[in-house]
């Protein structure tokens, strides 16, 4: 298991490419032998969802009423859904399509697996497993979020239901995407902050960075639009939310979380015009 996330080391580097396998489990409990509910995973080729797989799991026992109250699986969702063994065979075959794991506070998972392999005689394939907790980690630090969901804030990933498995994946894959990508950013040189962190309006022109002021980077990130001027010479308002400058081979660049696609994009300091401030999300 990878429990620590070297810059581009060439152990993990290509896992990203895939096929890779997003995995995300809900179970009983949270302690040592509490057992499968249900099953959340995306088979993925870089930033494309080739398949997904997502049973419920008779856990063969009740499901305490305060795990319930979190996830909201009873046994109205559990009738009639297959034993632990039948499921996680139709899982094994679904690793079988990647070259690596990936999920979020891995051990967690990697346990509840573990334990219901060993009751169901299934052995687990030997793959990488990459956890998106560690990367945030060294990515930003003792001050990242330790949870799913405040992490997709930070980064600006929707969270569609939280404590759902096919969801919970889902958001992983897109948080792993946006963890990546400031990976990557790390080996540029920056001007101004070392983690993500927030902008107000310029108090200065926008095109120097320090008309910028940077607030406290365990907020998430606010909303603000810059009047941007394009590769066609026209001006346009673009929503985003911005996280750090570069500086590149071609000038300063605004690095930013584009609102709409939810995208990464870089932005020409000097093509932004101006600066408005949003109410925060």
């Amino acid at each position: 298991m990878v429990d620590s996330l070297p810059a581009f080391d060439p152990g993990w580097a290509g896992l990203e490419r895939g096929p890779l396998v997003f995995l995300d489990l809900e179970a009983t409990g949270a302690m040592p032998g509490d057992r499968i509910i249900e099953i959340g995973a995306l088979l993925t080729r870089g930033d494309e969802i080739l398949d997904r797989f997502h049973p419920f799991v008779d856990p063969e026992v009740a499901v305490p009423e305060p795990v319930r109250a979190i996830h909201g699986i009873g046994e109205d969702l559990l009738n009639g859904a297959p034993q632990v063994g039948e499921a996680l065979e139709s899982l094994l075959g679904f690793l079988d399509r990647a070259r690596g794991l990936c999920a979020h506070h891995a051990p967690a998972d990697m346990r509840f697996l573990a334990y219901d392999a060993r009751r169901a005689g299934l052995t687990l394939p030997a793959l990488p497993v990459l956890d998106t907790r560690v990367m945030a980690r060294r990515m930003l630090g003792r001050r990242s979020p330790a949870s799913l969901s405040e992490l997709c804030r930070l980064y600006g990933v929707p969270v569609v239901e939280k404590h759902r498995a096919l969801p919970d994946a889902e958001s992983t894959f897109l948080l792993f995407h946006r963890l990546l990508a400031d990976a990557q950013l790390r080996q540029s040189r920056y001007w101004t902050w070392p983690r993500p962190a927030l902008l107000c309006e310029a108090s200065l022109s926008p095109d120097s960075p320090g008309g910028w002021a940077a607030l406290e980077p365990r907020s998430p990130p606010e909303r603000v639009e810059i009047r941007y001027r394009t590769g066609a010479d026209e001006l346009d308002w673009i929503e985003i939310r911005p996280l750090a400058f570069v500086d590149g081979r071609r000038g300063t660049w605004l690095r930013a979380c584009h609102s709409e696609s939810g995208n990464f994009k870089f932005y020409q300091l000097k093509r932004i015009e101006s600066v408005r401030r949003l109410s925060r999300a």
